[in-house]
C-alpha cells in the first residue's frame, strides 16, 4: 500500500510536492473511501486535477522514474544508458542540482522509506530505512553517498554487493537481481505499482492475455461491459495463424533466427484479434442470433479504452495493487469513470485494499458524495514556472473548505486555483 510520494527539482517541480494516500482526520466516506493497515488509516483513492502543463503528468512521471529505478536499472541494457530525470530549469539554483524521489509505501507489513537523488549521469543519494509499526524507530538498512554505500545490520547481505553497483543504478535494484530477501520483496511491491497513459491503449495485450487463460476472467469483464451498457453480450478471440513474410519486417528479422532452430509443429505464430457478439433483433424487435463484429475497427473509441482497462482494474483489485491513469477521461464517458472509482470504493469488489490515483480534467467527478477532501488534489503553476501540489483538505484561502462544498462548482469559478488563466487577444494585431 502506498502512504505518499514526495518530489523535489523534477522537471516542473522545484520546490517538494507531497501526494499523500494517509487519511485525514475527517469524518466523510470513512467506511468506504477508506481503510485501516498497519494501524495506519488510506485512501482508496486519489483524483488530480490542474490546467494543461501545470504538472499532473509530471507528478505521475516521477513515480513511474522511482518505480523503473528499481526494477530496471540495475539490468545489463541500461549500463550505458543516461537517466531519464530533468531538474527544474526556469531556475538558476536547481538547474544543475540533481532531483529528488522519495516514497513511503507497505510491503508485507513492513513500512518502507525510500528515497534518492539523481542527475542524467548518476544516482547522487539513496537510502532505505524501515519499521514494523507506525510508532516505532527506523532502522536504517543502506544509505548512499555517491559510490560509497554503507549497509546497516538488517541489510548486511548488501555488503558484498557494493562493488557491483553501477554510478547509473540504483542499490536496491542490484541488491533484488542478486537475491537479497528485503530488496525482492521490496522489487515485488514495485512490480504492483503500474501506470497507465489514457491517450494511448497499449494495455489490451494484458486483457486479451488474461481472458485467454482464465475463463471466469473473461465472464468478469463480460460483467464489466454489460454494467457500461455498451450492448456487448459476448467476446471471444480469433486465432490466425501467420507466416514469418506476414510479419512487419523489424519482427520478422527478430523471430526469423529463433524459427529456424525450432520444430515446424511447433512454436506458431497467431495474430489475435477481440471479437465482441451483439444481438440482432427482427422487425418486431425480438431476438434473433448474434451477430459479430471486431473489437479494433467496428466498436467505439470509448468501448475499446474500456475493454483494455478492464483487465488491469480487475487484475488490480484482485491482487491489491495500485495502478496510476493519466488522461483518465480520455475516450471514456464521465459515468464510466465514476463507475471504475465505485469498484475501488466498493467492499465488495475491492477486498484487498487497491488503491487508484488518476489525474483528469473531468470536473463532473469532483462531488462531495463521491470523495472526501483529502482525496482531491490540484496541480497550479505559479508566476516563476514551477508547480505545486496541494489538496482540498489543506487548502486555505480565508476558511477552511466545507465537506458539504459545491466542489464542481467552486473549482470551476476559480475559486481553490488550477484552472486555466485564459487571457483573450486580438489575433489580427
Amino acid at each position: 500500500m502506498l502512504i505518499d510520494f514526495r518530489v523535489e527539482n523534477f522537471c516542473c517541480f522545484k520546490d517538494t510536492a507531497e501526494l499523500s494516500m494517509q487519511a485525514a482526520p475527517i469524518t466523510e466516506h470513512r467506511v468506504f473511501n477508506t481503510f485501516n493497515v498497519e494501524k495506519l488509516d488510506l485512501l482508496k483513492s486519489a483524483v488530480i486535477y490542474g490546467a494543461n502543463a501545470s504538472g499532473k503528468s509530471r507528478l505521475i512521471l516521477g513515480m513511474y522514474f522511482l518505480r523503473n529505478m528499481v526494477r530496471q536499472s540495475a539490468k545489463e541494457s541500461t549500463a550505458n544508458e543516461k537517466l531519464s530525470v530533468e531538474s527544474f530549469r526556469l531556475n538558476t539554483e536547481t538547474v544543475n542540482k540533481p532531483a529528488s524521489f522519495e516514497i513511503r509505501f507497505i510491503a508485507d507489513h513492513v513500512l518502507y522509506h525510500y528515497g534518492l537523488h539523481a542527475t542524467p549521469e548518476r544516482i547522487v543519494k539513496e537510502w532505505l530505512y524501515s519499521r514494523k509499526r507506525p510508532t516505532a524507530r527506523e532502522a536504517e538498512l543502506f544509505v548512499r553517498d555517491k559510490d560509497d554505500i554503507q549497509t546497516g545490520p538488517q541489510f548486511k547481505e548488501g555488503r558484498k554487493i557494493v562493488s557491483l553497483t553501477r554510478p547509473n543504478a540504483a542499490f536496491l535494484s542490484v541488491a533484488a537481481q542478486f537475491n537479497i530477501d528485503t530488496a525482492i520483496q521490496i522489487s515485488k511491491w514495485f512490480e504492483n505499482f503500474n501506470f497507465i497513459s489514457g491517450l494511448y491503449n497499449n494495455y489490451e495485450y494484458f486483457t486479451v492475455k488474461k481472458i485467454s487463460s482464465d475463463s471466469n476472467f473473461k465472464n468478469r469483464i463480460l460483467k464489466i461491459l454489460e454494467m457500461a451498457d455498451v450492448g456487448i453480450k459476448d467476446i471471444s478471440l480469433r486465432r490466425t495463424p501467420l507466416t514469418i513474410d506476414q510479419l512487419p519486417e523489424e519482427l520478422g528479422r527478430k523471430i526469423k533466427p529463433i524459427r529456424n532452430t525450432a520444430d515446424d509443429d511447433t512454436d506458431k505464430i497467431f495474430q489475435v484479434e477481440v471479437v465482441t457478439s451483439h444481438f440482432q433483433f427482427d422487425k418486431d424487435n425480438q431476438k434473433k442470433e448474434l451477430v459479430n463484429f471486431r473489437l479494433q475497427g467496428q466498436e467505439s473509441e470509448g468501448t475499446q479504452k474500456l475493454f483494455a482497462l478492464a483487465g488491469p482494474i480487475l487484475d488490480t483489485l484482485d491482487n491489491g495493487k495500485i495502478l496510476v491513469i493519466d488522461e483518465f477521461e480520455s475516450q471514456l464517458h464521465p459515468q464510466l469513470q465514476k463507475l471504475v472509482i465505485d469498484m475501488f470504493h466498493s467492499p465488495r469488489y475491492n477486498k484487498k485494499n487497491a488503491q487508484l490515483i488518476v489525474a483528469t480534467h473531468n470536473t463532473r467527478l469532483l462531488s462531495e458524495d463521491m470523495f472526501r477532501r483529502d482525496q482531491i488534489w490540484f496541480v497550479e503553476k505559479n508566476q516563476y514556472g514551477a508547480s505545486e501540489l496541494y489538496s482540498l483538505y489543506d487548502f486555505k484561502n480565508g476558511g477552511k473548505i466545507r465537506k458539504d462544498e459545491s466542489f464542481e462548482k467552486n473549482y470551476i469559478l476559480g475559486k481553490y486555483g488550477a484552472v486555466p488563466n485564459v487571457v483573450e487577444m486580438d489575433l489580427e494585431e
